[in-house]
């Protein structure tokens, strides 16, 4: 339900960017909506069954209405129909944008009568692309979940229940399947809300899983396993025979066929591909500098790698000392790779013979310096300060008759201009509590400056000012 819902609102956000989007750019704006529909998997369906819902539809008319011409209306007499209307019109439009950007907005053009092309646009948008969007966005809130349920389960076994699961089932192995087919029950009901009953009777068996056949969400399931061996290819091929056989016997058009791979082959020979392009083919030892170089590389390693997957047969088999003998058709592409270098001798080149006579440079090396992006800084990074002009100041005129050095409090002592203003008292410039400013002013003798001394060192207009 969260992945419908999800969905849902993805395709709103999509009609909203369209709606919104630049007259100039409406069709490549088209284009990405195309692309966007076509690489979701719940939303390619319904275009396609609406296109079979109403086959005989005028397409004729529909183009015709959309120049006025005349009055539109719309051919179509389903929902269905329409929406496949307007899908091969959007086609039609993301399939020209290429060669001719401006096919959206004359589309546009040739359907509304405003003057301004951006509202052109806009009511081309609300009235023509608008209900294909609705139809996606109802289909998707009835289309099944069952299957974004099973990718749910898959998920979930291989990242937490592997190892539990595969103790279990090697517990009893001749019930093994019912080991994995009871976890899938349980999970469909506790995670997907789905009612389902393990082997009920049919025509053609007794499935794994059937459950809500007369809802939205019809299951019909089954579950096998493969180890590799005696549950190899063969046996899920008869799987996939019994699921179809099960699907008809309850008149369905839909099946579910799980398979539970216990064995690590198709992850080991997956892992070693990798391996091999990573270790042997250099895939990651350039430092490219941009997306369309490394798609370019990683094209070049593949293509290296098919490369040597057909010439197994005609490589002669250089192996290690350490190494088993293999058959000529069953060597690595490692081993491949190390006989490739003879094969040149006996394949053609359609290139010409090298000739000597050009050094071509003379020895000298071209050396060509990549192109670096400019560094900046954090302080270039940051917006520019706004510079305001300071508020003019006014300075006070001199007075002649204050003290040089400082000021002198009531005490006759000096207030040093960087000692800090309180109203306690300052001494020295330091900061005094109430207590010991009080016992000063009792025996003003140690720790202060006395008057008598002070005096030879006053301005001879502050000594009216000075207290004995």
């Amino acid at each position: 339900m969260k992945y419908q819902q999800r969905l849902q609102v993805a395709v709103r956000e999509r009609l909203r960017k369209l709606m919104t989007a630049p007259y100039s750019s409406a069709g490549h704006e088209v284009h990405l909506a195309v692309t966007w529909i076509n690489n979701q998997p719940a939303l390619q369906r319904p275009p396609r069954r609406a296109s079979r819902a109403e086959p005989g539809v005028d397409r004729e008319r529909f183009r015709t209405g959309l120049t006025r011409s005349g009055p539109f209306v719309w051919p179509s007499r389903t929902e269905q129909g329409r929406a496949a209307l307007i899908w091969e019109l959007m086609q039609d439009i993301a399939s020209k944008e290429a060669s001719n950007p401006d096919v959206g907005l004359r589309t546009a053009i040739g359907y509304s009568m405003q003057k301004r092309h951006q509202d052109s646009w806009r009511e081309f948008a609300e009235d023509i692309l608008q209900p294909l969007f609705d139809f996606l966005s109802e289909r998707v809130g009835s289309e099944s979940s069952i299957l974004h349920t099973l990718e749910r389960y898959r998920t979930r076994i291989e990242w937490f229940d592997r190892e539990e699961l595969y103790t279990r089932f090697d517990a009893d192995r001749a019930n093994g399947e019912e080991v994995y087919n009871l976890d899938l029950q349980r999970f469909l009901f506790l995670e997907g809300d789905h009612i389902t009953h393990a082997k009920p009777r049919s025509a053609s068996g007794e499935a794994d899983l059937i459950g809500d056949l007369d809802g939205r969400d019809p299951l019909v399931c089954d579950g096998k396993i493969f180890d590799g061996s005696s549950r190899g290819k063969g046996y899920l091929v008869k799987g996939l025979h019994q699921v179809v056989k099960y699907a008809h016997d309850y008149g369905q058009h839909t099946a579910y066929l799980v398979i539970y791979n216990i064995t690590d082959k198709l992850r080991f020979d997956l892992e070693h591909t990798f391996r091999l392009f990573k270790q042997t083919l250099g895939w990651t030892k350039p430092r490219l500098r941009s997306s369309e170089a490394a798609d370019r590389w990683t094209w070049l390693v593949i293509a290296a790698y098919a490369q040597l997957r057909l010439a197994r047969p005609l490589a002669t088999d250089l192996r290690r000392p350490w190494e088993k003998p293999a058959p000529p058709n069953r060597l690595t592409p490692a081993r491949v790779r190390r006989g490739f270098r003879n094969l040149c001798t006996k394949t053609g080149s359609p290139a010409s013979a090298p000739k000597p006579s050009r050094p071509g440079l003379a020895g000298r090396r071209v050396r060509r310096t990549a192109t670096r992006p400019p560094v900046m800084t954090w302080a270039e990074s940051l917006p520019p300060a706004r510079r305001t002009a300071a508020p003019p100041t006014t300075r006070r005129a001199p007075n002649p008759g204050a003290p040089r050095s400082g000021k002198l409090d009531g005490l006759g002592h000096v207030q040093r201009a960087r000692g800090r203003r309180c109203s306690r008292g300052y001494v020295g410039g330091s900061q005094l509590s109430d207590h010991r400013c009080r016992r000063r002013r009792r025996n003003p003798g140690r720790g202060a400056t006395h008057p008598a001394r002070l005096r030879t060192s006053e301005a001879p207009g502050d000594r009216a000012r000075s207290r004995p």
